[in-house]
């Protein structure tokens, strides 16, 4: 049975996307396949709702040709509070768009999680995510840490999932 799962690193300046399906083959194989990987470079000399817009319409792109059974978000946060209302306000549309296409369930997975499935460590960098990914779907060409992250987010779910 095949799984199609949209997983999303999302922020204001290059939220990413990525779309992988985890195909069943047999209880001791399941392949999997990126679909889609891409992010969306906001300017930030443009108002909010401008960037907002942006990133909707990109995800809409996404939803329309890449239909997803599961969508799963990578939690952002910051220490810095107006980092993490500006990242909320991203959330909000994210989800205000998925919502428009009939997609109501989000699951959110810590960073930690992610780097501790990916790794085996939850404190791991960006650059050492984006390594240990060639372990499970090979050595892409990632624009920038925030599609490997995407991609790593998904993998993690399909972990969790026991898919794979």
């Amino acid at each position: 049975m095949r799984k199609r799962v949209l997983a999303c690193d999302l922020s204001l300046s290059s939220p990413a996307f990525a779309v992988m399906e985890f195909d069943t083959v047999s209880a001791e194989e399941t392949q999997m396949y990126i679909k889609h990987l891409s992010h969306v470079k906001t300017n930030n000399k443009k108002v909010h709702g401008h960037r907002f817009t942006q990133i909707s319409d990109h995800l809409q792109e996404i939803v329309d040709e890449y239909p997803p059974n599961y969508v799963v978000f990578e939690k952002g946060f910051s220490k810095f509070h107006n980092v993490t209302h500006t990242l909320q306000r991203v959330v909000g549309v994210a989800i205000h768009k998925l919502y428009e296409n009939e997609v109501d369930t989000i699951v959110e997975i810590t960073p930690t999680t992610v780097k501790k499935a990916i790794t085996g460590n939850g404190k791991a960098k960006k650059d050492q995510v984006a390594r240990d990914l060639k372990n499970f779907v090979g050595d892409i060409e990632y624009k920038t840490d925030d599609e490997s992250d995407a991609v790593a987010v998904a993998l993690t779910f399909a972990l969790q999932k026991g898919w794979i």
